[in-house]
């Protein structure tokens, strides 16, 4: 930038900010003030002791209810239900766990052959994922979906993980 192009661009501009503000502070005529200032009514001085006496913190009032005692019954097909799937859940317990330890064990061989049915791409921008962050978004969708990946992985890798029954929660 030269000296030229400086003078026909800024100093325009500066001139017209500086003419703007005098003409600002020039028009500008202050009316009465309105302000008012707060004027205290009354002075109260706090202190740790008023903090904790009655006045400021009143105990509260306690109301006795007389006690319900509420009997539930369960039907019996019910009760039996409860029984069913919480044995049920027990059951699926070891295999989450040794689904988990499969899915730390993992070569990337086999963490692909897992990423196709499970809608994981296995490239980002033409450049493959690791190992580490593949296996990372298997055991993620692992925690929303677990029967999935587990049928999966019995489909796919049937070696690492037995054919097992797996029963959808209900």
């Amino acid at each position: 930038m030269n000296t030229a192009t400086i003078n026909e661009i800024f100093l325009p501009m500066f001139l017209f900010l500086c003419y703007f503000c005098t003409f600002c502070i020039l028009l500008h005529q202050p009316k009465e003030e309105t302000a008012t200032q707060l004027q205290p009514e009354e002075t109260i001085s706090f202190s740790y002791k008023d903090a904790f006496s009655e006045a400021f913190d009143p105990e509260p009032e306690t109301v006795l209810s007389p006690e319900v005692n509420l009997k539930v019954n369960l039907k019996p097909e019910l009760e039996v239900g409860l029984q069913k799937q919480q044995t049920r859940d027990k059951s699926r317990q070891p295999l989450y766990e040794q689904t988990a330890a499969i899915l730390d064990k993992l070569t990337k061989r086999n963490a692909r052959k897992l990423c196709l049915p499970l809608g994981i791409t296995q490239k980002t921008n033409g450049v493959e994922k690791t190992l580490t962050f593949m296996k990372a978004e298997i055991k993620t969708k692992f925690k929303d979906h677990p029967n999935l990946v587990i049928q999966v992985i019995q489909e796919k890798l049937p070696e690492l993980l037995p054919n097992q029954e797996i029963t959808q929660a209900s």
